[in-house]
């Protein structure tokens, strides 16, 4: 764990840090400095002090001038391999839609998607094989041209079903890494005043804090172009190929081999399949095909489980998370399981404003108890969650090499069922004479098993869970979500409750069994002899 993960760890668990001339003083609740988080402090002094004094000395430096084929950050290499064995597929784009009413210049949205490209090297890189090493050639200019399509004249159904086409096109078609652009837009004009903007990039120069920096950057400069001005958005300190530079300086010899010692103890032994009930069995070799179901958690269970999260120490991830644990042991019937969750690695100021692939994975390994309550499980989970936290920035494909589970091309290795919470920028954006309204694009792939998707917004939590088509009917995933909730509701009123003893049952399921397959009519129906069964048939006949 490096200074600046120290910090955002510390500001989630509300540990106050003051400088006090060479001496650093720490506010932390009562458990938190434990053994470990003393030595971090005291291996990181220094650079603590130095942060919070704001002269940090340990600044990402600017790549030398010339370089021109330059290394792949890990994140990147892992999915630059991926699409090598399966080129042309779509499972890494990243699609969104925009519905926008209004007065719109779409010749100053195309300069400014233009200015934006021009901003940012990663929306003009594309990347080679070199010496068999992949690496990322960042190009001087790399211009957008936006496809328009005029759907004004159509009847409104058959524009739904052009809408709807011209959605899923833009979600499926295929990136080419060599020959880039690896972000494309298109607008479709659906009346006067009314358009769906349309924009996908490939995951490998995007995560999805990078989809919040685009919206928010292409909005600030289409109204700085619209008003006759120049850009209003600061300079980049460094651009993404710096970092990547950086981190291979950075993450090497013994600080890697420390931390790839840690993922070998803690995921040693570790199930290679969390084998969950499934509608269907497990085809040979992944297909990736998927759909997604959403539903939402209202407010007062919301209420209840941020109170729970401030009560046990932790965060609302670690009460999700928890959760998830004991849905899924209950449904798979194992006590040892693994969940994958993304960190955001983006600790450092002078990324924060950049558009990449910063996005790490990382495994949560947790064994559940029956008789513990949900109180004991989540101060287990807080304690799980502070050394992934402090050895996060191993690349998830280093972490498989090194500890080197059972592998089957049929799933995913060392987890399938994947945990986020939304953390990205959730800045408010709005372009000068349009309203701006997110439009669902959905996804036809599953990239895990299962994989649940926590955003907080308006007051409410809403869950999006993609799952394997090859494994899961909808019927179970809406199952699954309902008992998923139904969970959250009992521990946010009670986290006393033994972990056994929390019920999956939603009512409207307890309502069915009772009544509508144990109707008196149904168990009071007179049985006759078969024979006497067909004669019925016929005379019904």
């Amino acid at each position: 764990m490096n200074a600046y993960q120290l910090l955002e760890l510390f500001g989630r668990h509300a540990v106050v840090l003051e400088v006090d001339g060479e001496k650093l003083r720490c506010k932390a609740p009562r458990g938190f400095l434990n053994d470990e988080m003393l030595q971090a402090l005291k291996q990181h002094k220094a650079e603590l002090i130095a942060l919070l004094s704001g002269t940090d000395p340990a600044a990402i430096p600017r790549r030398a001038v010339g370089l021109t084929a330059l290394p792949l950050s890990f994140s990147q290499r892992q999915l630059w391999f991926l699409d090598q064995m399966e080129p042309g597929n779509a499972f890494y784009n990243v699609p969104t839609a925009v519905l926008l009413k209004g007065t719109l210049d779409v010749p100053v949205l195309e300069k400014a998607l233009n200015e934006l490209i021009m901003r940012h090297e990663m929306l003009r890189t594309t990347f080679a094989s070199v010496d068999g090493e992949p690496r990322q050639i960042v190009h001087p200019v790399m211009a957008l041209a936006m496809p328009k399509v005029d759907l004004r004249d159509l009847s409104p159904e058959a524009r739904e079903v052009q809408v709807g086409m011209g959605v899923d096109r833009e979600a499926k078609a295929p990136f080419d890494l060599a020959s880039g652009p690896l972000l494309r837009a298109s607008l479709l004009r659906l009346a006067d005043d009314e358009y769906l903007w349309l924009y996908s990039v490939h995951h490998i120069i995007a995560d999805g804090w990078s989809m919040g920096v685009i919206l928010h950057e292409v909005t600030t400069l289409y109204g700085d172009f619209l008003r006759g001005q120049a850009s209003s958005l600061a300079p980049l300190a460094v651009q993404y190929a710096d970092y990547a530079c950086w981190q291979q300086q950075r993450l090497s010899g013994e600080a890697l081999a420390g931390q790839l010692a840690f993922w070998q103890r803690t995921l040693a032994d570790a199930p290679p399949l969390l084998d969950m009930p499934a509608d269907r069995p497990r085809p040979t070799v992944q297909h990736y095909a998927g759909a997604t179901f959403s539903s939402t958690v209202d407010g007062s269970t919301l209420r209840g489980l941020n109170a729970l999260a401030r009560q046990t120490q932790g965060t609302l991830f670690n009460v999700l998370i928890g959760a998830l644990s004991v849905l899924l042991w209950r449904h798979s019937g194992q006590r040892d399981l693994c969940i994958g969750t993304p960190f955001a690695n983006r600790s450092r100021p002078e990324i924060e404003p950049l558009i990449g692939h910063f996005v790490n994975t990382q495994v949560i390994r947790q064994r559940l108890d029956a008789q513990q309550t949900f109180a004991e499980l989540l101060r287990e989970v807080r304690a799980t969650l502070l050394g992934v936290h402090a050895h996060q920035d191993v690349p998830f494909d280093r972490v498989v090499e090194a500890v080197n589970p059972q592998r089957d091309t049929g799933y995913s290795p060392l987890f399938q069922v994947m945990m986020v919470l939304q953390n990205t920028p959730g800045t408010a954006v709005q372009m000068p004479g349009l309203s701006m309204t997110p439009y669902g694009t959905g996804s036809a792939t599953a990239k895990f098993d299962l994989a649940f998707e926590w955003v907080e917004r308006d007051g409410a939590l809403n869950l999006l869970v993609e799952y394997n088509t090859d494994l899961f009917d909808q019927a179970s995933i809406e199952r699954l979500s309902g008992h998923y909730r139904h969970l959250l509701e009992q521990v946010a009123l009670d986290p006393k409750q033994p972990v056994g003893a929390l019920t999956l049952i939603t009512e409207a399921e307890r309502e069915q069994i009772l009544h509508d397959w144990n109707s008196p009519a149904a168990l009071t129906q007179r049985v006759d002899c078969v024979h006497r069964l067909i004669e019925a048939q016929v005379a019904r006949r």
